[in-house]
């Protein structure tokens, strides 16, 4: 059995790794002793990573690492020059679904800085749950969380920005575009965004789907 909060690499060449980063795990250790990501692949594969993108702890998915120095300083460019795409998925109990398109934007400024998020409304998971796309080109701290709480369809599990309470914060980075990876960078969605593990509303189906998705 895999070990418990263990990264998986998707893609590496000589600048650029990509890992699905399970939940729980952190993009690098903030406390003494901590395992990150980053800190997981330096001790147990010997790598040398520079942070080009990050994930809360309760944010599972795809996370991008640069592999030189001159690599982390492209992938500034290429934020700052918005040339990359990140596709993300989550969960809401409010339905704010438009009627007419099925989309919509928000470009409400985070902490005085421009920040715009392209929202998507999917499908109904489970009676009152409702998933969500929300594409980024370049990301602000918590931008998916906020923008979708602004939009009024706060993130299930995010009770710092008005969402209901539930065993985990329900934001999933599933696909990932990136200048000189030509290759699909895509992680499938976690078992606990799918209508079985919310059979009847059960909370031990979430509970044990959101314990599995810490391997």
């Amino acid at each position: 059995m895999p070990e418990v909060n263990c990264p998986l690499i998707l893609y590496s060449d000589e600048s650029w790794l990509v890992v699905e980063k399970p939940y729980g795990m952190a993009t690098h250790g903030g406390d003494a002793g901590e395992l990150g990501a980053q800190e997981w692949l330096e001790l147990h594969l010997n790598l040398k990573l520079y942070v080009c993108s990050r994930l809360d702890k309760g944010t599972t998915g795809l996370l991008l690492f640069a592999r030189t120095k001159a690599a982390c300083a492209l992938a500034e460019e290429i934020h700052v020059n918005q040339k990359s795409e990140k596709i993300y998925y989550f969960l809401s109990n409010q339905d704010v679904r438009p009627k007419k398109t099925g989309s919509w934007a928000c470009d409400a400024p985070l902490d005085a800085k421009q920040a715009f998020t392209q929202f998507w409304f999917e499908r109904e998971v489970a009676p009152h749950l409702f998933l969500y796309k929300a594409v980024i080109t370049r990301g602000r701290m918590h931008q998916i969380r906020r923008h979708a709480s602004l939009s009024g369809c706060p993130l299930w599990g995010d009770t710092a920005y008005g969402g209901c309470e539930a065993p985990r914060i329900a934001l999933h980075c599933a696909q990932l575009k990136w200048p000189g990876i030509e290759v699909p960078c895509e992680s499938p969605l976690p078992i606990s965004f799918s209508s079985e593990a919310h059979v009847h509303g059960r909370a031990t189906s979430v509970e044990l789907a959101v314990a599995l998705e810490r391997r």
